[in-house]
């Protein structure tokens, strides 16, 4: 095995394209030694700042000598191929589920030897089982027997989401385990706002762990809107230098309560469905992650070249929804419309999405914020309900506070 976690470690060295591929593979406690678990480490960790990896990065990573980082490069003298990368880490896999087996067995006798009833045994037995057997790759996911799901019809148990605005909760009754959400709208209209408001609702309010991934802006651009919007504060005013004394100890203290929220942000410019799936697995199994944003899909990047624009929107949606069957969580992506002038001057429907085919199929809701004002028309800010399955569609009155760029309920709610 130490050769092949060698081999693994270095190709991830030589070739940082195929960490993303490996770490969707191994996990830190599938390596033996400390060193190669401090390395591994360093590699996510580089991977996820988008920094370049090479022997220097890793070894101020690290914080050890560069002799240590050394000997993983000893093996190839240049980059392997992917298909061999996947066959080493597929060997690392295989060696830990062994061991796994093999301590399994321990347990088993262990168990089988010791004090208690039958029954005592036995359900220390499923739990042994459950314990060593709770790691699967994507490709073995564990089928259950009917007898094992548990179900239930009480109210309390139902997994959908709810959002601050009711009226939108009675059309699609809120966000459900493995829904695919989306946020379209043109420019300046109010995706990044709505998504943030979501996020404060999920995340700060309720303190139900979030994730959110960013394209366009860095996590301290989104820190302050997020601080902005929770202590009414005008964003612009704030970002151009007019903030007094009293506005910064409130901000301040927004921030340090937002630190306190099981609130996570990511900034990836050139996110990859890949890069999406890595990370987000890695929070689900550690924060508990029960709702994900991603801003916004056009500024991902797909894993592989498809030739077409359409083929690659097609990928990339149909892998965030596997994303989220998988992990059983919503999640929720922001989707711009073609800058076409007839989309002017009305709200957005689902064909104006570039490459709208490619997009809807695959979606299980789609919002649409609209704000007549921004054309200088009068009317009611809304949000549209363009496609739900097994709900209804059609509009939902709220409130734009473009000081704060936030939506808000137009009654008063249990926020």
């Amino acid at each position: 095995m130490s050769e092949a976690t060698q081999a693994t470690l270095g190709a991830m060295i030589l070739n940082p394209d195929c960490i993303a591929e490996i770490a969707e593979k191994l996990t830190l406690d599938m390596f033996t030694e400390q060193r190669d678990r401090q390395i591994w480490t360093a590699l996510i960790a580089l991977h996820d700042d988008s920094t370049a990896i090479d022997l220097l990065t890793l070894r101020d990573k690290i914080g050890k000598d560069i002799a240590d980082v050394e000997y993983l490069v000893q093996t190839a003298e240049s980059p392997p191929h992917l298909k061999s990368v996947g066959d080493y880490s597929d060997i690392v896999v295989e060696a830990h589920r062994t061991a796994e087996v093999a301590r399994l067995a321990q347990d088993l006798t262990r168990i089988s030897q010791g004090d208690g009833t039958a029954s005592d045994k036995l359900v220390a037995v499923d739990k042994a089982v459950r314990e060593r057997t709770e790691f699967e790759t994507k490709d073995g996911a564990r089928v259950m027997h009917v007898r094992e799901i548990e179900v239930s019809f009480e109210e309390e148990d139902n997994k959908y989401l709810k959002t601050q605005f009711e009226a939108l909760n009675a059309q699609i009754m809120g966000f459900g385990s493995t829904d695919l959400i989306g946020v379209l709208a043109a420019t300046g209209m109010g995706k990044t706002s709505l998504m943030i408001d979501f996020l404060l609702h999920f995340g700060f309010h309720k303190e139900i762990p979030c994730a959110f991934f960013s394209c366009e802006l860095t996590n301290h651009e989104n820190m302050k809107r997020m601080c902005c919007n929770l202590a009414d504060k005008n964003y612009v005013q704030i970002t151009n230098g007019f903030c007094s004394a009293k506005d910064k100890d409130d901000l301040y203290q927004k921030a340090a309560e937002i630190n306190m929220k099981p609130v996570f942000l990511n900034k990836t410019p050139g996110l990859t469905p890949s890069d999406l799936r890595r990370k987000l697995t890695s929070l689900h199994r550690r924060e508990g992650i029960q709702v994900a944003f991603v801003d916004h899909l056009h500024n991902m990047e797909p894993d592989v070249e498809r030739g077409s624009r359409r083929l690659n929107l097609s990928d990339m949606v149909r892998t965030i929804k596997n994303i989220a069957v998988d992990l059983e969580i919503p999640i929720v992506i922001g989707i711009q419309t073609n800058r076409n002038p007839s989309n002017d001057k009305r709200h957005a429907e689902l064909y104006d999405a570039e490459e709208c085919g490619a997009i809807e199929q695959n979606l299980d809701k789609c919002l649409s914020p609209y704000r007549p004002s921004r054309y200088k028309l009068e009317g009611p800010d809304q949000i549209y309900e363009l496609k739900g399955r097994n709900c209804g569609t059609g509009p939902v009155e709220v409130e734009f506070f473009e000081q704060y760029s936030s939506f808000r309920p137009t009654e008063i709610s249990d926020f």
